[in-house]
């Protein structure tokens, strides 16, 4: 018993949070967290539907939201170290809602966070 309280000395635990973004909030800045779960909430409404399809060794995904007169939201996800072409993963650094989706919808793994620091 005592070792279990001495392993929980500085865990950070948001009651709004699930188990991942939870896990997050231990690995890096509250900024970074505040950032990635807007981007989180909106991959995991039931609403938010992606197309998604491989081209070589990454994928692409389209928002299917998106209407013939738009301009399609295309971005390409490697899934080996889990990075995408928009501009939020490539300025930030962080785990984006295309990530996001494409993980959630392909496996029930969470979220590879030793990237973000």
């Amino acid at each position: 018993m005592w070792s279990r309280n001495v392993n929980r000395i500085g865990v950070y635990v948001n009651a709004k949070y699930d188990r991942e973004m939870n896990l997050l909030l231990n690995t890096t800045s509250r900024h970074a967290v505040e950032l990635v779960k807007q981007q989180y909430d909106f991959a995991c409404l039931s609403t938010t539907e992606y197309k998604y399809y491989p081209l070589g060794p990454y994928v692409m995904l389209q928002y299917t939201a998106c209407t013939d007169k738009d301009l399609p939201d295309e971005y390409m996800v490697n899934p080996d170290d889990w990075t995408c072409s928009c501009v939020f993963s490539v300025t930030r650094l962080l785990p984006c809602r295309h990530i996001i989706y494409y993980r959630k919808a392909t496996t029930s793994q969470y979220a590879h966070y030793e990237n973000v620091h």
